[in-house]
Parts: C-alpha cells; sequence; structure tokens
C-alpha cells in the first residue's frame, strides 16, 4: 500500500499566464487551463506547438505537472522550465506523453519568478483540459487498516413514479471514492490537512493519489473531522470522491 498524496495548489491560478508560442481558438481560451473545470478545453488555431508562460506568480515551490486526460499530446514531449530573469531558462522535468493523463513530477522542488510550459503539436492543434503546476504533499503515515471503501458509486438519477415503479437514468459514468482514515496526525500533517479543506471551501477540486498510486481529482464529501487523540496527535477521516468531465 503506498503513501498516499495530495496536492491542491495551481500555480497558475496566482500569476499571469500567456502565450508565448500558439494561439487561442475562438472559444476556446488560454483561462481554461487553469479554471478547475477538466470538462473545458483550451484549443490552439492552428498545429505549431503551444508554449505557455506564467509570471507575476508568487516564489512558490512546485514539483509537479499534471494534465487531465482529454489532452491529444500523444507521443510527444513536454517540457516544463523555469527562470529568475524571464532570459535563461532551466529544464525543470520533461516526459513524453501517452493518452490518458500525464504526471511529470521534478526531479526536486523548484520555486522560480517565471515558468514556461512547452506543449508540441501532435500533428493537430494542442487541446489540453488544464495545466496543474503543483506541490505534492506526502502523508508521512499510511491510512489505518482496514481503509476504505473505495468502490465506484454510480452517477444517476432515480424517479419513483405514482404507481411505484422505480425508473433509473445514468446521467455519467461511475466515480471512483476514496475513504482513508487517519491516526497518529501529527502537528504537521494537521496542518496539511486544515490547508487542504480550506483549499476544497473555497470550491476548488484537488488531486489524490491513491493507495495503489493513481492521480484521482476530486472533491471531499465531508469535513476531515480532525479530532484530538492526545497532545499533538490528531485523528480524521479522508473522505473523496472523483471529479469527471
Amino acid at each position: 500500500m503506498s503513501k498516499i498524496k495530495h496536492a491542491y495548489l495551481n500555480l497558475l491560478e496566482h500569476g499571469t499566464v500567456t502565450l508565448l508560442t500558439g494561439e487561442a481558438a475562438s472559444g476556446f481560451p488560454l483561462y481554461r487551463v487553469h479554471d478547475r473545470d477538466i470538462g473545458k478545453l483550451f484549443k490552439a488555431t492552428t498545429t505549431s506547438n503551444v508554449t505557455v508562460k506564467l509570471g507575476a506568480a508568487p516564489i512558490t515551490m512546485v514539483d509537479r505537472l499534471i494534465i487531465p486526460p482529454g489532452h491529444n499530446l500523444n507521443s510527444v514531449t513536454v517540457t516544463v522550465a523555469y527562470s529568475d530573469d524571464d532570459v535563461t531558462y532551466h529544464n525543470a522535468a520533461s516526459q513524453v506523453v501517452l493518452p490518458g493523463l500525464v504526471d511529470l513530477p521534478f526531479a526536486a522542488p523548484v520555486a522560480a519568478l517565471f515558468w514556461r510550459i512547452m506543449l508540441p503539436s501532435s500533428g493537430a492543434p494542442v487541446e489540453i483540459p488544464e495545466l496543474f503546476l503543483t506541490s505534492t504533499y506526502e502523508h508521512p503515515r499510511n491510512p489505518a487498516r482496514p481503509s476504505g471503501p473505495h468502490d465506484l458509486t454510480p452517477t444517476m438519477e432515480v424517479v419513483q413514479l405514482a404507481g411505484g415503479q422505480i425508473r433509473t437514468v445514468r446521467l455519467g459514468e461511475p466515480r471512483r471514492r476514496r475513504v482513508y482514515r487517519l491516526e497518529g496526525v501529527s502537528a504537521a500533517h494537521k496542518v496539511a490537512l486544515e490547508e487542504l479543506e480550506a483549499a476544497w471551501a473555497d470550491g476548488k477540486p484537488f488531486w489524490i493519489c491513491d493507495h495503489e498510486g493513481s492521480w484521482i481529482y476530486v472533491q471531499l464529501t465531508a469535513s476531515i473531522h480532525l479530532t484530538e487523540q492526545a497532545y499533538g496527535r490528531h485523528s480524521g477521516v479522508l473522505e473523496c470522491l472523483e471529479v469527471l468531465p
């Protein structure tokens, strides 16, 4: 069982995001790369490569780029670079990407004034749902065992007719649910969980890397309910439900 991780920051929400190369197609604006809605795409106008620049953001440590499924960057190399003077850039990470979620971790956390995310075209105009330039928090302890439930929640509407018959309408794909009981939460871990809950209170879905090592875009379905067990030790429950496009 892997230690779970979470990532709620998107640095692109806290600075000026522009295009150095490429142009946004009408109806598919650039702000969609940081609007937290993974169902809406940014699209380029042509098959040229796209370079997204971030500036005027706070100097914050980040350690990975996550791109949700729905992009068309298949078999191209995505590169993240950073700079302190907007002249000389250094690579933080690069990776050949495949269909599905892109998880691009850095060798070490980086804080910088300026960032570039280079998205080559795979032969069609670049399409991406979101760019999460984020910081990862690894929980210092595994959840209590047995953990769970870890199941699929149906996305459907159930209607009972006047005669008592039941009618169901499937509204979307089932959503993954993850519930972790957290015991022996240290003071530092407690602060991280409180920051996560505060971010969700602002209406922002976030990423969790579950006990099997899969990154899932989720929302909290209940308060973490941090409860004191002893001096400097707390317990809580992390309940998450997948957010679909």
